[in-house]
């Protein structure tokens, strides 16, 4: 295997590849500003596939204190059910919530139909 192709990924505790798409702070920015051309529009954000870690959801939380998503970009969330508990209780539900975002605890992005 290529080692650069290999560097671009991580790997879970289940042993399975993810790519690295970890967005820069420009990245979040550009989308909240709404300062992209046309031809590139963002429609969804799916995060959370297939659940949220308490960690990922402390890290949203700091991303969107504060903010508030563009109109025309839906952010999805998907969760199991204590760890977005524990995100409650922590206060990292409620700027998540304001910034936009839809939260949906124990279903799989699989399960998910029209209208969502």
């Amino acid at each position: 295997a290529d080692a650069d192709a290999d560097a671009d990924f991580a790997r879970t505790d289940a042993g399975c590849a993810l790519a690295d798409t970890r967005a820069a702070d420009d990245d979040v920015c550009r989308l909240h500003d709404g300062a992209y051309d046309e031809t590139e529009r963002v429609q969804l954000v799916a995060l959370g596939n297939p659940h949220m870690s308490i960690d990922e959801f402390s890290l949203l939380a700091a991303l969107c204190r504060g903010r508030r998503k563009h109109d025309l970009v839906s952010l999805i969330v998907t969760s199991g059910r204590e760890v977005r508990d524990l995100a409650d209780e922590a206060g990292f539900v409620r700027p998540i919530e304001t910034f936009g975002a839809i939260l949906l605890a124990d279903t799989c992005w699989c399960m998910l139909a029209p209208p969502v």
